[in-house]
């Protein structure tokens, strides 16, 4: 009755594994429930040491120990499951030497020789079925190692991707505030408007990595300056000042800005495991800004705003969830920094 309970097992934890890595690996909109939990309970045990605070270097360490603990649970699950299915026969398993059944402690060790692909070891598998058995473990060992390294790759290239993304964006201003300022010409925002088209295509590229590696949503900069997320909020505000409050003389509601705006709509739809805000932040429009333009924001009554943003609502909810969920609050995306980027769009081209 115990090996029949051990084979069931062995096969259940498996095919579970083999299910989870090949969703993870191989499907580019996800991760398997194994990988999900890991990343979420990993996620949280970094938030717990932070603080949540989003300026704790420790944050930055996350995704490391995400990809590490997400490997580490693949084969130490293989490992488990096959040595539970060596051990549903007692002969399974026979000392090379002497011939004598292997122990389950034994049985543990061949399978971990086996998986990492060392060879059998001081053991041997006895009889064709489980010779052929152990093959096939051999082989899957050999996959879960070298596709992991591989699935790291592509992983390191997206990050990458994402931080050009950042800097880009933080070129054009640190805050929604200044991402607008600077790019008003003292007459309308054509020179913010010319950037938007390279945006909007690293937004979706970045959106897609997004979606096909779950983990990079993980990955954290405590400086403020180049937190991505920061600068994504900060962006789409300024879409929303863009599309809500700014005269058509100033600002076209053109096709660029519009394909911004969607771009950003579908990086948040690939958020995971955020709940929304309570409440959406306050309005954009604040005396700060209307301080910084020589034309009068559009849409600003009271029963104007309450219109729009009733209908942005859950759109901001998610906005400011995903702040706090990364250790930050919703009054760092207008938070002054000091940076070494340009005072305006126009600089660069003066250098």
């Amino acid at each position: 009755m115990l090996s029949y309970l051990y084979l069931f097992l062995g096969s259940v934890i498996v095919t579970l594994v083999v299910a989870d890595f090949a969703v993870t690996v191989f499907i580019s909109k996800g991760a398997g429930f194994i990988t999900e939990g890991v990343t979420v309970a990993v996620s949280k045990f970094f938030k717990f040491v932070s603080g949540n605070t989003g300026i704790k270097k420790v944050l930055e360490y996350k995704l490391v120990f995400i990809i590490a603990v997400m490997i580490a649970g693949w084969l130490v699950l293989t490992w488990l499951g096959v040595t539970l299915i060596y051990a549903s026969d007692y002969n399974s398993i026979v000392n090379t030497k002497t011939k004598v059944a292997a122990s389950f402690i034994e049985k543990f060790y061949f399978t971990g020789y086996t998986i990492s692909t060392l060879g059998q070891g001081d053991f041997q598998p006895n009889g064709i079925n489980w010779q052929v058995f152990t093959s096939a473990i051999s082989l899957l060992g050999f996959m879960i190692i070298t596709i992991s390294i591989t699935y790291i790759v592509p992983v390191i290239n997206s990050e990458i991707e994402k931080q050009t993304l950042t800097l880009l964006i933080a070129s054009l201003g640190q805050t929604s505030h200044e991402i607008l300022v600077k790019g008003y010409n003292n007459h309308n925002f054509s020179d913010l408007s010319n950037q938007f088209p390279e945006l909007t295509n690293r937004i979706f590229k970045h959106s897609k990595n997004h979606a096909a590696y779950p983990v990079l949503h993980h990955v954290h900069n405590s400086d403020k300056t180049e937190n991505t997320i920061l600068k994504l909020v900060a962006l789409d505000e300024a879409c929303t000042v863009l599309l809500n409050h700014v005269p058509d003389d100033k600002c076209v509601k053109n096709y660029d800005l519009k394909q911004l705006r969607s771009s950003l709509t579908y990086y948040l739809k690939t958020v995971r495991n955020v709940n929304l805000a309570d409440e959406q932040p306050p309005p954009p429009v604040d005396d700060k800004l209307r301080r910084e333009f020589d034309f009068d924001f559009i849409h600003t009554s009271e029963t104007e705003q309450e219109k729009i943003y009733s209908e942005l609502k859950q759109r901001r909810q998610l906005l400011k969830a995903l702040i706090e969920d990364d250790g930050f609050k919703w009054e760092d995306i207008n938070d002054e920094v000091e940076t070494n980027f340009p005072k305006s769009i126009n600089d660069n081209k003066k250098n």
